[in-house]
């Protein structure tokens, strides 16, 4: 254990930028994996409520970062504030304009937190990992701690249990003496990147292979000093658009730093690596895959998990997941089913690491179901598209207790809009109107407007938008509380 005074320098830094394309349709880039409420949380939370409730279990709040992307990050507040109200003004989160993987992530955190602490040590999670029974992972920890006061980059191994072909293997050498007093530490031999099944299976009869978690522990400012020496450019180029732009970086700026993966960047580089192995007692799970989610889900006597609207007979080992349709299956075995509004998949389960092979040719075409959901999460609440065609889009509108649209007009449509349920208070030109539920009010082109929700229920709207053009990027805003600039 250790003790008070060195907790106090322990930070704890949650990288939530990723966009989860395994796990599409259901996750998207404007709403990934780490913000979804998956079948495997059993809490109901979201992956990065569960990761944040973990970590500010053993580390205050004010001594954790999360960085994300900064679509994401209205909503990574929101949630927060649902996880503990007021959490988001302790946890500062880092907004990434545009991702560059995690090298440039975790320095971007390592230079914020020795600015802040010279003594600081970092514990770096990934946002959508599962651990059934964190107190093994605190246990790990405090037997790397001395390790990482030697200026040892430490990482988290995951015992296997099968010849997985998904993960990245660390293989261990020889144990440090007296690292840690509750489980062994040991130095890295190397780093493997993703076997073939036959390799797999080598390393699981051999024995000494661990699964590369990319979870991470080490002194802040030593892990500067090993990026200086593997990746000075990347470092200094930092240093300088930090410099130049302390409130914030440009999409330009941030996009010209290198992109690479801090296993790339350092710690396949550099010689004083050290692994601890977790037990498989911890629970550990990478929600990377639908076949992950699978694993970790309540499946009934056949092994199928169903959820929503399902209806199966005879249908084994499979994973049914509806949200707006009913999905019924007959006489299946070993499939993937995941339905969303616009968009269904169906993938053998052997084979659903592979995707991205859709996703790719999704993000070549520019389709829109890749980027964003049918229903869109705001600060204020969501909107989501019922309908659109030549000169009209439908929405749903729902707005939060105490959410507020920003006063803004638009160039190219009008709207029309319909209280379905609440109280809303609508700004419209000078006029201020109150609509009950069976009330409405018209929009004009470029007039100024606002929609608010001052009561304890939540608003719902259905809002018909006519014009030339219907972008989320017709928004000239005036005003927002959120602090927003762009459409969102």
């Amino acid at each position: 254990m250790i003790c008070q005074e060195d907790k106090a320098h322990l930070y704890g830094v949650i990288l939530a930028g990723g966009s989860g394309t395994r796990l599409w349709p259901l996750s998207r880039q404007l709403h990934p994996k780490q913000l979804l409420h998956l079948p495997g949380c059993r809490s109901g939370r979201s992956l990065l409520q569960e990761t944040v409730a973990r970590i500010t279990a053993q580390i205050d709040p004010e001594r954790v970062l999360i960085v994300t992307n900064q679509d994401q990050k209205l909503e990574s507040q929101r949630q927060l504030d649902l996880l503990e109200p007021g959490l988001s003004q302790k946890i500062r989160i880092l907004a990434e304009p545009v991702g560059r993987n995690t090298a440039p992530a975790i320095i971007w955190a390592a230079q914020e937190l020795v600015e802040k602490d010279p003594q600081a040590t970092m514990v770096v999670f990934p946002a959508d990992h599962v651990l059934a029974r964190p107190q093994y992972f605190w246990e790990a920890l405090f037997a790397g701690w001395p390790a990482a006061q030697q200026d040892y980059l430490v990482t988290f191994g995951i015992t296997p249990q099968r010849a997985e072909t998904g993960y990245g293997y660390i293989q261990q050498a020889e144990a440090l003496p007296g690292a840690g007093n509750f489980l062994p530490v040991f130095r890295v031999e190397r780093f493997v990147e993703k076997p073939d099944k036959a390799t797999a299976l080598r390393y699981l009869e051999q024995g000494g292979f661990s699964w590369n978690s990319g979870i991470f522990l080490w002194k802040a400012a030593a892990f500067l000093q090993v990026a200086e020496k593997w990746q000075p450019q990347l470092l200094h180029d930092l240093q300088q658009i930090r410099k130049e732009s302390p409130e914030g970086f440009t999409a330009e700026q941030y996009g010209l730093l290198k992109n690479i993966s801090v296993d790339y960047a350092v710690m396949e580089l550099h010689d004083r690596c050290a692994v601890i192995p977790l037990p498989p007692e911890a629970g550990w799970t990478d929600l990377g895959s639908w076949e992950a989610v699978l694993e970790v889900c309540s499946k009934d006597e056949k092994g199928n998990f169903c959820s929503g609207k399902t209806l199966t007979v005879d249908c084994r080992d499979s994973l049914f997941l509806s949200h707006h349709r009913l999905v019924a299956g007959l006489g299946l075995e070993g499939l993937i089913v995941v339905e969303t509004p616009d968009a269904v998949l169906v993938a053998r389960r052997h084979q659903v690491q592979e995707v991205k092979k859709l996703t790719d040719i999704l993000i070549a075409q520019g389709a829109e179901v890749f980027y964003s959901p049918r229903t869109v999460y705001r600060p204020w609440g969501t909107f989501t598209v019922l309908e659109e065609g030549p000169g009209y889009k439908i929405k749903r509108i729902e707005v939060y207790p105490g959410g507020v649209l920003s006063r803004q007009y638009h160039y190219h449509r009008s709207e029309h809009w319909v209280v379905i349920s609440g109280q809303a208070r609508v700004t419209r030109g000078q006029e201020v109107l109150s609509l009950q539920p069976n009330e409405s009010t018209f929009i004009p082109l470029e007039m100024e407007h606002r929609l608010e929700n001052p009561g304890t229920e939540p608003v719902v709207i259905i809002e018909v938008q006519n014009g030339a053009y219907l972008g989320e990027d017709d928004i000239v805003r005036l005003e927002d509380i959120y602090g927003r600039q762009a459409s969102n």
